[in-house]
């Protein structure tokens, strides 16, 4: 078990769904070894094991209903190890503590081939962003997140020796050259947390010298670096753009959770968010686990999974297994780490899985058989996937061709009008929310000289993009040149038509202006919602000759 987890985490935490799927096999194995070796099945009669093993099902079923049920059939697929994971967990008692046991090391070594790896041309892009150190996660925030879970875990052991002094100094040194200012503000709270609810002395010593370290080094920091990283946290505050910009996603999912119960399936918010977003942004998870499942597989899931955190935190025994289970889930309302399914692996070894009766069933070849039918299913889409992320095109079309994400490629390379609009067809047949299918529908009804069907498409557009201003203008240009057309032709019904539509597109943009949050005005990324200068004139000009 210790190289899944140390592979898992090397291979970016297993964010994309091709790990995911590569992942599944493997722990398929080792539950079937499992599995043979004590010619029984376990399963525990507690609420964990009902609700994660169930949860890859959640988001199968949300195929039914999913924005895009090809897209949302992927979610079934990245998450599937989380419940093979939780079978596992009851075949093998010991993988959890073993699983716990590898972290401060795995993070140390991570740390170390990261700050290595930085310094090499071509890995250093992939290693380090933005000034940042994201390790292999490429991911700051989730890397500082595992890191810490380390620390905490290794200042636990009761046999701190000069071992686990070095390695907690490398673990500190990784978190800090993070600059994720969620945990910064997480270490200090969470060892005087673990001060004062850890009756061993020794341990006790271990998070309060740790305590004392973090201090020096901040001051060292402060006066050698003029202030950063430690200048992150004190830019800290409720008017910061980065937490005002959370907050402003959170806002704008919850009616969006509140009209659909049963969710949007796994990717419908990153489809969506273009008509009910009230500010600038385009971002494919919500930065709050909680929020990501609700909106993906509705209430039952988002609550199930709130129960569990909930019943975990109350049956866990060991103060700091709380501890640590408290930490995971308060950065998890901040970020989207259990899109790492590494990092997810690590939360479910810390819960209690122990509580409540087991349930034997004899070994039987079924068992195989079927774990040898899903390894098959994962194998394949797994294939189609991992093609589609190494930009091999026609081997992902050949395995999954019904990857919108994939499509909307190809969309994008259509080489004629007729290639161009027979992939928007196809794109919007299963998956109505992306503005680029419309877009390119209403290019080529406008090239055949259908404006009113152009004009529906390009509605349909700007309703899913009405922060893009391209797509006002562009839907201007199409509506002068039909004008023109139209009076060309003698046609002023048409023309007159047209002209009204062009003449409002500055009131829609008015109550565009309208609706945006406050919020959306106080994040880095502003609304611009106004017209260049000769589109205005043009305007006007049909404006004066509407009015005669």
């Amino acid at each position: 078990m210790y190289f899944v987890i140390l592979l898992s985490l090397i291979c970016s935490g297993i964010y994309y769904e091709y790990q995911s799927c590569v992942l599944s096999v493997a722990l398929l194995l080792l539950l079937w070894r499992e599995v043979k070796r004590n010619k029984e099945f376990r399963w525990k009669k507690n609420y964990l094991a009902f609700f994660f093993p169930a949860l890859p099902l959640l988001y199968l079923l949300s195929t039914i209903w999913a924005v895009d049920s090809q897209m949302a059939l992927l979610g079934f697929l990245k998450y599937l190890p989380i419940g093979i994971f939780s079978v596992l967990i009851m075949q093998m008692s010991q993988m959890r503590q073993q699983i716990l046991d590898v972290l401060p090391l795995a993070g140390v070594e991570l740390v170390l081939l990261s700050a290595a790896g930085s310094l090499v041309p071509g890995l250093s892009e992939y290693l380090v962003v933005n000034g940042r150190l994201a390790g292999t996660f490429q991911y700051p925030n989730t890397f500082a997140l595992f890191l810490l879970i380390a620390l905490l875990y290794l200042l636990h052991q009761k046999r701190f020796n000069k071992k686990c002094v070095a390695q907690a100094l490398v673990l500190l040194a990784g978190i800090l050259a993070t600059g994720s200012r969620t945990v910064y503000l997480l270490l200090p709270i969470s060892l005087l947390a673990g001060c004062l609810f850890t009756k061993e002395k020794a341990i006790r010593k271990a998070y309060l010298s740790m305590f004392a370290v973090l201090v020096v080094c901040a001051v060292v920091v402060l006066l050698v670096t003029n202030g950063s990283p430690v200048a992150r946290i004190m830019n800290i505050s409720l008017s910061e753009s980065t937490l005002l910009g959370r907050i402003l996603y959170w806002k704008d999912a919850l009616p969006v959770i509140a009209k659909n119960p049963l969710g949007l399936g796994y990717l419908g918010y990153y489809f969506t968010q273009g008509s009910f977003q009230t500010g600038v942004y385009a971002v494919t998870h919500a930065h709050n686990e909680f929020v990501q499942l609700f909106l993906d597989v509705g209430w039952i899931g988002g609550a199930g999974f709130a129960a569990a955190m909930i019943y975990s935190i109350k049956k866990t025994s060991a103060g700091w297994k709380r501890l640590l289970i408290i930490v995971m889930v308060l950065h998890a309302l901040m970020d989207f780490d259990l899109q790492y399914m590494a990092v997810y692996m690590v939360l479910l070894s810390l819960l209690p899985w122990e509580n409540g009766r087991e349930w034997d069933m004899k070994y039987s070849k079924l068992l195989p058989a079927a774990a040898l039918c899903l390894a098959a299913v994962v194998v394949y889409g797994g294939l189609g996937n991992a093609a589609y992320y190494f930009g091999q095109q026609n081997f992902a079309q050949a395995f999954y061709p019904k990857n919108t994400l994939l499509q909307i490629v190809g969309l994008k390379q259509a080489a004629d009008m007729d290639e161009m609009e027979s992939i928007a067809n196809e794109i919007t047949r299963q998956n109505d929310s992306v503005a680029l299918a419309w877009d390119a529908k209403a290019r080529s009804a406008f090239a055949q000289g259908d404006v009113l069907a152009m004009m529906e498409y390009k509605e349909k557009t700007i309703s899913l993009s009405k922060y893009e201003i391209a797509e006002y203008t562009d839907y201007l240009d199409m509506l002068f040149m039909a004008i023109q057309m139209y009076q060309e032709a003698g046609d002023m019904d048409s023309a007159t038509y047209c002209a009204e539509t062009a003449v409002n597109i500055p009131l829609r943009l008015e109550a565009v202006r309208e609706q945006t949050s406050s919020l959306g005005w106080k994040v880095q990324d502003k609304p611009e919602l106004a017209l260049p200068k000769e589109y205005k004139e043009v305007i006007d000009l049909l404006k004066d000759e509407y009015r005669k």
